[in-house]
């Protein structure tokens, strides 16, 4: 008798987008690009640990349609959040950040 086949690999959760108005590119160049990508990085693995939620990987990129100091958080191209911030403000972009995934962690796993 033949063997079932080996259940898939479940596949990997889908990423969520950071996109940032042109005056937020900054934070993801140089030092302030590894600062904004660790504190991230720390934001997920915190979620993880104190709250039970998995975040996906979160892609950064620009986008020019939104206001200079902008930001939009997106799951599968749908606004999950958007905000302002300062320009230069990692850590007020990742607080932010950390409210919008917590508001949505339902969804997210």
């Amino acid at each position: 008798p033949q063997e079932p086949a080996p259940p898939a690999a479940a596949a990997a959760p889908e990423p969520l987008a950071l996109e940032l108005g042109y005056a937020l590119v900054a934070l993801t160049e140089g030092r302030q690009g590894r600062d904004l990508l660790d504190r991230i990085a720390r934001l997920r693995a915190q979620l993880a640990r104190d709250d039970a939620v998995a975040v996906p990987q979160i892609l950064v990129s620009d986008n020019l349609q939104l206001a200079p100091a902008e930001y939009a958080l997106k799951r599968r191209g749908t606004e999950l959040s958007r905000g302002h911030c300062r320009a230069g403000d990692a850590a007020g972009l990742v607080a932010r950040l950390g409210e919008a995934l917590r508001a949505h962690a339902a969804e997210l796993g």
